[in-house]
């Protein structure tokens, strides 16, 4: 494990997850990103339907409708995406890596994550 004084540099590996992204840099070291999303502008946004076929029964245990949601308590960058548009969710997760050293520079001069 690294010492939060001196994170790695690179991220090995963004994961998605039923509450949001899991940016992780080694075996332990592992950064939380709650992509907060109110039920309603989920079921707003939803182009295969799936939140209408959850109410009528059809899909089961679908999270926010018959099984419990708990947001994350403690994530290290909280994005609220009906206030927040694409680009700002983008730009505040590259804020969070770029101000903690974890993204490095590259020669056309945009970050570079891998």
């Amino acid at each position: 494990a690294t010492s939060s004084r001196n994170p790695p540099k690179r991220v090995r590996r963004l994961r998605l997850t039923a509450v949001g992204i899991l940016v992780v840099y080694g075996e332990e070291d592992v950064n939380e990103i709650f992509v907060d999303t109110p039920l309603a502008v989920c079921e707003q946004r939803d182009p295969k339907g799936l939140y209408l076929k959850a109410r009528t029964g059809a899909i089961k245990h679908f999270t926010g409708i018959d099984s419990t949601y708990e947001a994350p308590i403690a994530a290290e960058i909280h994005l609220k995406t009906a206030e927040m548009d694409i680009d700002s969710c983008v730009s505040a997760i590259l804020q969070y890596l770029n101000d903690g050293n974890y993204l490095r520079q590259t020669v056309s001069g945009f970050c570079d994550a891998l």
